[in-house]
């Protein structure tokens, strides 16, 4: 990654994936950078499983 720049990049000089909302991707930056589509479906669940219920 560049701060100089704010162009997020891996080491080898490849940029990051784009996150856009049809295809949101994460970084996990530690010995090497990899990049990985993000599954929303399991977080939504979890948001929505504590949810309360409307009010009538």
């Amino acid at each position: 990654m560049t701060a100089r720049t704010g162009v997020p990049r891996s080491p080898d000089g490849t940029p990051w994936p784009a996150c856009t909302a049809t295809g949101p991707h994460f970084t996990v930056t530690a010995d090497q950078t990899e990049g990985a589509p993000l599954e929303l479906s399991p977080v939504c669940e979890v948001i929505n499983s504590r949810r309360l219920p409307a009010p009538s």
